[in-house]
């Protein structure tokens, strides 16, 4: 990774860190108004996946596993080595899933991280259009990582977004 991107990311890194002390606390992330602002409704879902040392009594990450987890996503990543990160976050959307399948528990949240005005009716004809898109068939739908990476590999759109989602600094 370039030095410039690396500084970059450390800049931004700091304005997360809102004590100042070189770390990322789960409650950095939830109070900070610039994360608010931003796009990435996974946004605590990717700090728990970040590698974490104990402070003061709780999980911090350091600019270190910061910086791990935005190579995840470098260009020279591979695609499923990215697919496989993606899902591990989706799968977090619902506070305390340990099943390693997405279902419809999952499909709810992430609908309503990215359209939190829906319709609880609106919120279901996208899950219905989403298991359509997958090819799944029956209530409780079921989504394995296999499944989700044969899915996302269907989706041109999504796998050119994953090449290099992190372009920010590369130019100027």
């Amino acid at each position: 990774m370039p030095e410039k991107q690396i500084r970059i990311f450390y800049a931004r890194f700091q304005q997360l860190d809102k004590v100042a002390d070189g770390t990322l606390a789960r409650d950095d992330l939830a109070a900070n108004t610039v994360i608010q602002k931003q796009d990435n409704p996974y946004t605590l879902a990717i700090f728990d996946l970040l590698k974490k040392e104990k402070k003061g009594g709780q999980d911090v990450a350091t600019f270190q596993s910061f910086l791990s987890m935005i190579k995840m996503f470098r260009p020279e990543t591979p695609m499923d080595a990215k697919i496989k990160a993606i899902f591990r976050i989706l799968v977090q959307t619902v506070p305390g899933s340990k099943q390693a399948v997405l279902t419809t528990k999952h499909f709810e949240a992430m609908v309503k991280k990215v359209a939190p005005d829906a319709s609880a009716s609106e919120v279901q004809s996208q899950i219905k259009q989403l298991c359509a898109d997958m090819k799944i068939k029956g209530d409780k739908p079921e989504v394995d990582q296999k499944a989700f990476a044969a899915y996302l590999k269907t989706q041109p759109q999504l796998i050119e977004a994953l090449k290099d989602p992190l372009q920010m600094g590369a130019t100027s």
